[in-house]
């Protein structure tokens, strides 16, 4: 009886934990991220590294940006912004917009926002992605990582932080 009873017990907790369906789907092969990683964003000239959130509601990925200036380069729309690192220092670029996008925020208007593509290494994992500048002033983590850059790369676990140890891409891939 109490066999049985250990049994079920075992079972049930098994069935309903999430872990257990992220090791059985047949996703099983994607790497895990928490609510909250460190990410190695790719820069021109170098990289930079600082905490992001995981956020499955946001479609595009976000990064807090300063100083956004638009301006155009041989017939092309380009922005110049800085970003600072996780020891403070401003670091000024200049990058090709891909495109704009209308973000929608909960309680404002609406905001279009310049669209640039980066290259993000999250853990060991490296992929680049489209990231929306923005002045993000006032909130927790400088960069949002949206659901473009989690699909069919990574499943997340909300209920951890810091599950990939920090960004370790042994070299950026170029596409």
């Amino acid at each position: 009886m109490i066999g049985r009873l250990f049994f079920l017990t075992f079972a049930l907790t098994w069935i309903f934990s999430p872990m257990a369906y992220a090791r059985d789907s047949s996703s099983s092969t994607l790497p895990i991220v928490g609510y909250v990683e460190k990410v190695k964003i790719y820069l021109p000239s170098s990289h930079i590294v600082i905490k992001a959130k995981i956020d499955t509601g946001a479609k595009t990925s976000s990064l807090d940006v300063n100083h956004l200036v638009f301006f155009s380069q041989q017939g092309e729309d380009w922005v110049r912004f800085s970003v600072t690192d996780d020891d403070g220092e401003p670091i000024l670029l200049s990058l090709p917009v891909e495109r704009s996008t209308r973000i929608r925020r909960a309680g404002a208007k609406r905001d279009e926002r310049p669209v640039v593509k980066l290259g993000l290494c999250v853990g060991g994992y490296f992929k680049e992605g489209e990231v929306n500048l923005t002045e993000r002033e006032g909130m927790n983590y400088p960069m949002l990582i949206g659901r473009r850059f989690l699909s069919q790369s990574f499943l997340v676990d909300s209920a951890h932080k810091f599950v990939q140890k920090k960004p370790r891409c042994k070299k950026r891939e170029e596409k």
